[in-house]
């Protein structure tokens, strides 16, 4: 951050996202991570003006043993830290209808947590040709926005969150769905 506020100081820099796949990862490594990563880059980002990105999967495990910020899960404690507008929580719930993208996301809590703790959450859809059951890459334009519309409706219903969103993955690959 300072090489590059450094480098372009006329720049603005908005956010920075973390693409954090902790799967597999035992508890203590994860322990080091949420100590240091969201014990100091965060708080030093975030004093800086920088909004934060967390990139996890909810189906993840690995989680058990986590204690930070008063927190001993891992998504609750990210939730609690980005809380009020200082981060974002983003599910990479990917699957290819809109109840699975948002079963996928609140798997262990993780959409639980982020409404606990007023911290800002999107759902993913993943555009790309990744793995049968996970993307829409085979799917059109209306398909994808009906997927949308639907997400959309949940969000709504359930109090019109304001700190919900949905990140589309490979933004081109959506361009060219007919």
């Amino acid at each position: 951050f300072n090489t590059y506020m450094a480098t372009y100081p006329n720049d603005w820099l908005y956010g920075i996202h973390f693409d954090v796949e902790p799967g597999g990862y035992n508890a203590s490594l994860l322990q080091n991570y949420l100590n240091n990563l969201l014990g100091n880059a965060v708080t030093y980002l975030v004093n800086h003006g920088i909004y934060v990105e967390f990139d996890v999967n909810p189906a993840w495990n690995g989680y058990d043993g986590i204690d930070y910020n008063g927190c001993t899960n891992f998504y609750a404690a990210i939730a609690k830290t980005l809380a009020n507008g200082k981060g974002c929580l983003s599910l990479m719930s990917y699957r290819n209808t809109a109840a699975k993208v948002m079963s996928r996301a609140n798997e262990r809590n993780a959409i639980t947590y982020a409404k606990q703790y007023n911290c800002d959450y999107t759902y993913g859809i993943e555009t790309d040709a990744v793995e049968t059951g996970v993307d829409i890459h085979d799917k059109n334009k209306a398909y994808l926005c009906s997927m949308l519309d639907t997400i959309f409706a949940e969000i709504d219903k359930a109090g019109g969150s304001m700190n919900a969103g949905v990140a589309i993955h490979h933004a081109a690959c959506y361009y060219q769905l007919a």
